[in-house]
Parts: C-alpha cells; sequence; structure tokens
C-alpha cells in the first residue's frame, strides 16, 4: 500500500482538471457513449446502479459555466463502495450518464490511511489510452476519464455533499 504524497495536492490537481485545466474529449448527448463496443455496450444496458446517484441536494457551487461544457449532473457519491471497491481492488461502475455506463478496472491505488485514494484504471472494451483517474480525500472525489475518443469526463465537488458529472468538449480548449 502506498502513501498518498499529499491529499491535498491531488485534490488541487484533480479539481484543475475538472474546472476546464485539461481538455477533455466530447460525447454526443444523443449517442450513447457504449455504442463503440459490444462488451461496453453490454455493460450500458445491464447498469441499473453504480457509484453515482441523482443528487437530492443543491451545491454550493454552480459548474454550469464551465469552458466547454457539454452537459453536466448532478449527483451523489457512493463513498463508501468506491472505498470498498478500491481496497479490494474490484472494478468500478462509472454510471456517469443515464446512457453512459462504464466499467473501470484499477491499475494503481494508493491509500494514505485517513481515508484518502488515488485510484487509476482503465476502461473496460476501451483501449488502454482510455485511462480513469479518481481521488477521494474526505467526502469530497474528484477525478477525469480521459480518452482520444468520445468517452471523456470530469468529476468535480459543487459544495454541500454534491458532485458533478461534467462533459467537456475539447474543441474549447486550444492544441496543446
Amino acid at each position: 500500500m502506498k502513501a498518498l504524497r499529499s491529499t491535498s495536492t491531488a485534490i488541487a490537481i484533480a479539481s484543475c482538471m475538472a474546472c476546464g485545466g485539461h481538455p477533455m474529449s466530447p460525447t454526443e448527448p444523443t449517442r450513447s457513449a457504449s455504442a463503440a463496443s459490444p462488451t461496453a455496450a453490454a455493460t450500458a444496458a445491464q447498469c441499473t446502479s453504480g457509484l453515482f446517484t441523482e443528487a437530492t441536494r443543491a451545491g454550493e457551487v454552480d459548474l454550469s459555466g464551465a469552458r466547454g461544457l457539454v452537459r453536466l449532473r448532478h449527483v451523489e457519491i457512493d463513498l463508501a463502495g468506491f472505498r470498498k471497491a478500491a481496497a479490494e481492488g474490484e472494478p468500478l461502475t462509472l454510471n456517469l450518464f443515464p446512457d453512459v455506463c462504464l466499467e473501470g478496472h484499477p491499475a494503481e491505488v494508493s491509500f494514505d490511511g485517513a481515508g484518502g485514494v488515488i485510484w487509476t484504471g482503465h476502461i473496460q472494451g476501451e483501449p488502454d489510452s482510455v485511462v480513469a483517474t479518481l481521488v477521494v480525500a474526505a467526502d469530497v472525489l474528484v477525478g477525469s476519464i480521459v480518452a482520444a475518443g468520445p468517452k471523456s469526463f470530469q468529476i468535480a465537488y459543487a459544495g454541500n455533499g454534491v458532485h458533478v458529472v461534467l462533459q467537456i468538449n475539447p474543441a474549447a480548449f486550444p492544441p496543446d
């Protein structure tokens, strides 16, 4: 088990990514993101639950003006389920939007002993270049699923226990 270098640094990095600091690829809102592979399509069709549930309260930060935003979803996160899956090396069901349900498989997981976790993994049925990074500190999860194709997303914290799943258009950012 590796110690986190700095939970606050990891949160700052992931928060920067979630606020538009890193370009992400779009997913067409009307197209199922699972259409690219039969395995992902089967996962999406069977996804009735996962890490995210619809938020039952409002967040404190409005992320609807995020640069390049295509769509967003306010969610609450099963942090206990996330920590348990991370500790046991189990896959994560990432039900990002009603039409986007991905299965993340851990590649590397680090813990800090105080409940902080850095989880890095790959998405089933996608090329190895599709990388998911999720960082948890206290009761906050931030992260991203970065791909060259149409399945890239960000997770940000909106306050009051509410998180936001964002889909961002990379054309809104200058080229590297």
